[in-house]
């Protein structure tokens, strides 16, 4: 079992429900948060904080607290979502601290842990997460806690210029694992934007650097301390995913109306072969991220070798739709002016 929680799968959300899921949170996006105007907004706090209640006010902010009400293949579809509209609210923080804090190891044992996610449901708490813990890259930094306070550098951050708190995964002297839960409000904090699609400046990720920052310590089961690189890398392709299935619609669009020789470029051979390659590696990609979030659901023990199958494949397949949709279309897609997706790699 991978962690404490129930698992049946007749309690577990159906397929048609994540079909309402989608159609729900894509309505509500398409209105409130437009894809063509994302890129401005985003770096608007206002604007942020207002699609942040409204996210709430659709329940969004407690989903991975209850398998029965939604689990990772629910957070899979919600990241689509969030990667097709280009939106920055912080949901990835309040994703994966559901899915940790939630764990019967945690729950009702821990305080601060509890007073965090009831503000994280109700909207009083966004949560920024920082790459860190078991099998993250180097680059992603660290953070030290010592009584209570917060040292270290931290890049590639989720969220955290429109957050209240930053969790990051930890190592303990002794080896176990421990969610650092940092008060962004508290001082000691500087966030500075990373460089996303050449912008300097946009609301994307960050780098954060703490210096006696307040903070809190939760000690983690090991079990959960391993998943939790497994949950956030699932969750961030999912929301390239939906990025880049934008982009190749775009891309359809545009070989239907662009006109070359007197007929639509889509009728010609070497166009449709890359859209047909395009389609194929993100089906490959969705099929992949599919089964990796189920195994998470049901509770399969070898869920972490899914995890890392559509990880790389999913990788190197958005890639490749990135890199042709640029070369056959003249930097439509990812790239496209109207609508940039919101800082995905």
């Amino acid at each position: 079992m991978l962690n404490g929680r129930r698992a049946s799968a007749a309690v577990l959300p159906s397929a048609e429900e994540r079909d309402m899921l989608r159609n729900s949170v894509r309505g509500f996006l398409e209105t409130h948060w437009p894809a063509r105007s994302a890129l401005t907004a985003s770096d608007d706090s206002a604007a942020v904080a207002a699609l942040w209640q409204g996210l709430v006010k659709q329940g969004l902010s407690s989903l991975g607290h209850d398998p029965a009400e939604g689990g990772l293949r629910e957070i899979v579809v919600v990241m689509e979502e969030l990667g097709r509209a280009a939106c920055p609210a912080p949901l990835l923080g309040a994703m994966l601290a559901n899915l940790l804090l939630s764990d019967p190891a945690i729950a009702g044992s821990d305080m601060t842990a509890e007073a965090l996610q009831g503000a994280l449901h109700q909207g009083g708490a966004r949560i920024a997460v920082a790459p860190t813990g078991a099998g993250a890259d180097a680059m992603a930094g660290h953070v030290h806690l010592d009584k209570g306070s917060a040292q270290g550098h931290l890049r590639f951050v989720d969220g955290a210029l429109h957050a209240t708190h930053l969790l990051a995964m930890t190592r303990t002297p002794e080896g176990g694992f421990a969610a650092v839960v940092v008060d962004l409000q508290a001082g000691g904090v500087q966030v500075q934007a990373c460089r996303a699609m050449g912008l300097s400046g946009h609301a994307g990720w960050s780098e954060v650097r703490l210096h006696n920052a307040r903070a809190h310590a939760i000690e983690v089961p090991a079990g959960v301390g391993r998943n939790w690189s497994c949950w956030m890398r699932i969750a961030l392709l999912a929301r390239a995913h939906g990025a880049a299935r934008r982009a190749f619609e775009l891309s359809v669009a545009y070989a239907k109306e662009r006109r070359q020789f007197g007929q639509p470029i889509g009728r010609f051979q070497a166009i449709q072969h890359k859209l047909a390659d395009n389609l194929i590696a993100l089906e490959g990609c969705r099929l992949t991220l599919a089964h990796a979030a189920e195994s998470f659901d049901v509770r399969q023990s070898d869920w972490p070798y899914f995890s890392a199958a559509a990880v790389a494949f999913g990788g190197q397949a958005l890639r490749q739709v990135a890199l042709q949709t640029h070369h056959a279309f003249g930097a439509i897609g990812y790239a496209e002016e109207h609508e940039a997706p919101h800082g995905e790699s």
